[in-house]
């Protein structure tokens, strides 16, 4: 009589094998920072009575093995004065080269919004692999600035979020915009306690009024509780 027995380290093979399955294709793709790659270019079109056109294309790519949720996406295109360093002083210069963080003086001084919109909608998601491309158009006065600029904030999550964002609450100061993303709890513990995590997306418009004007940006916080008075800061 002839018997068939399972080898211990053949079971034991088996089961880490579908253990390291199961981390890659299930666990490990939805707990990954998200991997999008942006890419955007400025072209001159024409250029007429002083006025030049200029068009724009910005793409959005995800790399990542999950789907990777908007909180917020937005280009802006600015125009922007840069002085030149050509009669700058040695004092001057020993100012900025300071070996310290880099004071940015080649991005010049904000003048003006030429253009600016939403990329995504907020809750929208990128599939894996999923590309995205939005062009734009616009004109550009050439006596109204020497430098323009195309800037894409983007923030994304990997974990599903609320498919229909809502509003702030406490609502920001205006003229700021603010949208909460609230994502599932991770344990039912945090579920009894309504200990839900949740994203606030800002982007901010209070730098654009005063004396020293500069452009709009985005910013996203991350907290976790049930309402937005008494959460705490988690990132």
């Amino acid at each position: 009589m002839i018997t068939k027995q399972t080898s211990p380290k053949l079971r034991c093979g088996t089961l880490v094998g579908f253990a390291q399955w199961a981390y890659m294709t299930f666990y490990k793709p939805v707990h990954e920072r998200p991997k999008v790659a942006v890419s955007a270019k400025l072209e001159k079109i024409n250029s007429s009575r002083g006025v030049t056109r200029v068009r724009g294309v910005v793409t959005l790519k995800n790399n990542g093995a999950a789907p990777a949720e908007t909180l917020g996406a937005i280009y802006l295109v600015t125009g922007n004065r840069v002085e030149s360093a050509e009669d700058m002083t040695a004092q001057d210069a020993s100012a900025t080269l300071d070996l310290a963080e880099p004071n940015r003086r080649h991005f010049g001084k904000f003048v003006s919004l030429l253009s600016f919109d939403d990329l995504l909608v907020t809750g929208e998601s990128l599939a894996p692999g999923e590309a995205q491309t939005r062009s734009l158009v616009f004109d550009a006065r050439d006596s109204g600035q020497s430098v323009v600029r195309l800037t894409v904030y983007i923030s994304m999550s990997t974990p599903a979020g609320d498919p229909h964002p809502k509003e702030c609450k406490p609502a920001p100061p205006k003229p700021n915009v603010c949208t909460r993303t609230t994502f599932v709890p991770t344990s039912l513990a945090r579920k009894k306690l309504s200990d839900e995590p949740f994203a606030r997306t800002m982007v901010h418009f209070d730098p654009m009024p005063g004396n020293s004007p500069d452009a709009p940006y985005l910013t996203t916080d991350f907290g976790a509780g049930s309402d937005e008075g008494g959460t705490r800061r988690i990132l």
